[in-house]
């Protein structure tokens, strides 16, 4: 399989084997070139290869990050209605771990991995991109909402803005019915999600323990969604953290009544099945990466807003782990009667 890449010209070692690239491809057995394409920095070199609006067969490819993947949907939509409407949408999501979250999107015809990936996919597609900003940095990224950085970089929409940014997750009648099974007693309840990939935008144990108690206590039931395990922050709490998949977290986020969430993959899914939410970002810009109208982001004010959200200058995030209970549930309050995007 002749693989492309755009930032690489030299080496990349797999399994202990190195394969080398010459003018930025390289020619690899398929399993080899499978794994590299899941990791989203790759693209098949195509056998013949036309623009992104002449193509019949596209192939998109993004794996990593969760929310980002969920993120992605509304490109497709703007190729679909937009640039091409005749073409068929394929998309490789990695290695599979958040593949099921894209089933039922309607513009996306199949979703392949890493697993399943044919052989001769250099044969089936006219256009292959993947959809990535590792690396990538297109001017004024500083003020682009994050679906338009990962919009430009694909070919054909390098100055392109999505006009409607609206995400898109879609929970089946199976599932539906699952919840119910599931939960046969709960009526009006909160999820709360604790943990992210950067420790820059989640609150404290502690916090989240006075969080889940006072929603309790205003008669909430409480359901505790997070992909690894963790204590329960509540005797009467519904810990089903690191217990679900993916498209029965989708399920438990489409009946809640409302969320309580840090930027991270449940909030994007959440923000797809727009739910009235309650998010945390600490000091970064959240209007670059906000999607629905019934979101309201919370942060103590700092004199350091914006900024890159990865590492903090003060050991901690003072922006989130210093506001106050009563100002959390004072939003949250805010968050079920209206609904509406404000940093406050």
């Amino acid at each position: 399989m002749l693989i492309r890449a755009h930032y690489e010209n030299g080496s990349v070692f797999v399994n202990g084997n190195s394969y080398d690239f010459q003018d930025f491809k390289s020619n690899v057995p398929d399993h080899v070139g499978k794994f590299l394409l899941s990791r989203g920095e790759y693209e098949v070199s195509l056998t013949k290869e036309c623009s992104l609006r002449d193509a019949k067969d596209i192939l998109f490819i993004r794996g990593s990050g969760l929310g980002d993947v969920v993120m992605c949907v509304p490109i497709i939509r703007y190729v679909k209605e937009h640039i091409n409407p005749k073409a068929n949408i394929d998309w490789l999501c990695g290695s599979g771990e958040f593949a099921s979250v894209l089933n039922g999107v309607p513009w996306i015809r199949k979703v392949y991995t890493d697993q399943n990936l044919p052989n001769n996919v250099s044969n089936l597609y006219q256009f292959s991109m993947p959809v990535d900003y590792a690396e990538f940095i297109p001017p004024n990224f500083r003020d682009l909402h994050r679906i338009d950085v990962f919009a430009r970089r694909i070919r054909g929409l390098e100055d392109v803005i999505i006009p409607d940014k609206r995400l898109e997750y879609y929970v089946s009648e199976d599932e539906k019915v699952w919840f119910k099974k599931k939960f046969p007693n709960i009526k009006k309840f909160v999820t709360i999600t604790t943990h992210t990939t950067c420790f820059n935008r989640v609150l404290t144990t502690d916090m989240n323990k006075k969080i889940c108690t006072a929603l309790i206590g205003m008669g909430y039931d409480v359901v505790m969604l997070d992909k690894n395990g963790m204590e329960s922050l509540h005797p009467k709490a519904f810990n089903t953290t690191g217990k679900l998949n993916l498209r029965q977290v989708g399920s438990v986020l489409y009946h809640a009544d409302a969320v309580i969430s840090p930027d991270t993959g449940i909030f994007h899914m959440a923000s797809a099945l727009d739910k009235p939410m309650l998010a945390y970002f600490g000091a970064m810009d959240h209007k670059l990466r906000i999607t629905s109208s019934k979101t309201r982001v919370i942060y103590k004010q700092v004199p350091c807003f914006p900024c890159n959200g990865y590492t903090c200058h003060h050991g901690r995030p003072i922006c989130i782990q210093d506001m106050t209970l009563d100002y959390i549930m004072q939003n949250f309050g805010l968050v079920v009667q209206a609904g509406k995007i404000e940093r406050v």
